[in-house]
């Protein structure tokens, strides 16, 4: 995640602004040279470079290239759970009260996001990540099939957690 930025004696809103320009920049350019190259291969002086930054913005910034990567992991999946939340209500507020309707919108949202950010998808699905990352990622899918739980209204029965398993696999 990035770095909360610190107002010091020339602080202000121009700073805050600028940061904030940095950050998206170091980031869309991350993307690129993830999604091209992998994050094996991809170098820190490549996404600076195309970002028109530096290599201390970088670190200053995210850090390394490992937080980098989870940076845009944790972006993207915030995207995916604010779509997925606003489709659920969304159907709850057209008067669809199924649980299995409700689950359906917010999996359609998912998908949406998934298709419109095919590369992200890909690449976080490659198993080319920094060391840590698929712990990470299944510790977030346990909670993810634990949110289901509570859309579909299951038990913790062991077939009504395998269902929320699988259907919540499936749609990942």
């Amino acid at each position: 995640m990035p770095r909360s930025p610190r107002d010091g004696p020339a602080g202000g809103a121009w700073q805050w602004s600028r940061t904030a320009q940095t950050q998206r920049a170091l980031l869309d350019a991350a993307r690129q040279v993830f999604t091209e190259r992998g994050f094996a291969e991809a170098s820190i002086a490549d996404i600076v470079q195309r970002a028109g930054s530096s290599v201390g913005s970088l670190y200053h910034h995210f850090g390394g290239k490992s937080e980098l990567f989870l940076a845009l992991w944790h972006e993207h999946q915030l995207a995916h759970e604010e779509a997925a939340s606003q489709a659920v209500a969304e159907a709850g507020k057209n008067g669809v009260t199924d649980p299995g309707q409700l689950f359906e919108a917010g999996a359609r949202a998912y998908l949406q996001g998934s298709w419109q950010r095919r590369d992200l998808a890909l690449l976080f699905a490659s198993g080319d990540a920094p060391p840590g990352f698929e712990v990470m990622r299944r510790h977030h899918g346990r909670e993810w099939i634990g949110r289901n739980d509570s859309l579909l209204h299951l038990t913790d029965v062991p077939e009504d957690r395998v269902y929320a398993a699988i259907l919540t696999s499936l749609i990942g």
